[in-house]
């Protein structure tokens, strides 16, 4: 809700850092069983408040892709929240000037909750008849009737799409190929084809972090509030984020510095855990820091209860054992001078 207000009075800035506060709430363990009288408020219920807010704020990329991501984590029993989701890309594909995605989405909602009953999802799509009454005139060339998102169904969709393309240049006596691809005889169909497809792929989390040291080699460690163990500096990334400009961004949020990464020392794919799907992991070389940079280090996030510079025995007992494990191989490619592939922390 504070995200929410903060977008209505325009403060992008604060908006986003309420919705990162809340993305790391949402890993730490519960102190408390769910009770089963409250809906539970996870990484999907998240992405719907994001992409309001997004929406709000007029970045209708990223309303656009936490739109996307509400779909994809919502299960196909979800119906009625997997129809909120749709709409609501609906009002943002509109937005953009993507009126054919936008009617081809719409179409794809009225399918889906044919039989379900919803005074609210009855009121948004009247709202969304008057959103889409200025398009009507180029309702012809709409690509609303693109079934299925499989593979499958993609696939048959393209064919289909190609087909009416064919029939549509043939009736106007257009010279032109029979196998001509969507994407020449009509862009913005093959466009709104590619999107979909893009919308059903699988997301990977990712984060980066730093392996920085000082003059003695002791390593840089942060004691984060919400999770029992200590970690290297660094976090997740945003959407659309290079790992490199996580680290900048994370570091000078929560130490001060703004420190340029150096070399990839490490990566690591993470399989599924407890509510978290795979994840990718980047470890980069942040460099040695002298007396002076040391001295300027401070805790400006109340995220962190606090750092401190430790050898390498004491890391690998404070760190949980997976992380120590992708931190040790990240030192050997340090001295190594090379960049290590692993998976849950093994090579």
């Amino acid at each position: 809700m504070e995200a929410r207000g903060l977008a209505a009075l325009a403060d992008g800035t604060a908006c986003a850092d309420a919705l990162r506060h809340a993305e790391k709430a949402l890993e730490r363990s519960p102190d408390e069983r769910p009770s089963p009288w409250v809906s539970p408020f996870g990484v999907g219920s998240l992405a719907s408040e994001a992409a309001r807010c997004m929406r709000q704020l007029g970045n209708l990329a990223e309303a656009e892709r936490q739109a996307r991501q509400i779909i994809h984590l919502r299960a196909d029993s979800h119906t009625r929240s997997r129809a909120f989701a749709k709409l609501l890309l609906v009002t943002v594909l509109i937005a953009q000037g993507k009126p054919d995605e936008a009617c081809f989405q719409s179409r794809e909602t009225l399918n889906l909750i044919e039989g379900l009953s919803s005074h609210l999802v009855t009121q948004q799509l009247d709202d969304l008849r008057a959103l889409l009454q200025p398009h009507q005139a180029n309702s012809s060339r709409r690509v609303s009737t693109l079934p299925g998102t499989s593979p499958q169904g993609q696939a048959r969709s393209l064919q289909l799409a190609e087909q009416r393309c064919h029939r549509s240049r043939l009736g106007r006596g257009d010279s032109m190929p029979p196998e001509e691809p969507l994407y020449e005889c009509d862009p913005e169909a093959w466009r709104a084809y590619l999107a979909e497809g893009n919308a059903t792929q699988p997301r990977k989390r990712v984060g980066a972090d730093a392996l920085i040291r000082d003059t003695a080699g002791r390593l840089l460690l942060v004691d984060p509030k919400y999770k029992p163990d200590w970690d290297l500096p660094g976090g997740m990334s945003e959407a659309n984020e290079p790992p490199t400009e996580t680290i900048r961004r994370e570091l000078k949020e929560e130490l001060g510095p703004d420190l340029h990464p150096g070399q990839l020392l490490c990566i690591d794919w993470v399989s599924p855990h407890g509510p978290w799907d795979d994840s990718l992991m980047f470890i980069f070389d942040g460099g040695i820091l002298d007396e002076h940079q040391i001295a300027n280090l401070g805790l400006h996030d109340n995220e962190l209860r606090a750092f401190k510079f430790c050898s390498e025995d004491e890391a690998a007992k404070l760190l949980r054992p997976y992380v120590w494990r992708r931190t040790h191989a990240a030192l050997t490619s340090l001295r190594a001078g090379k960049t290590a592939y692993l998976q849950d922390g093994q090579p």
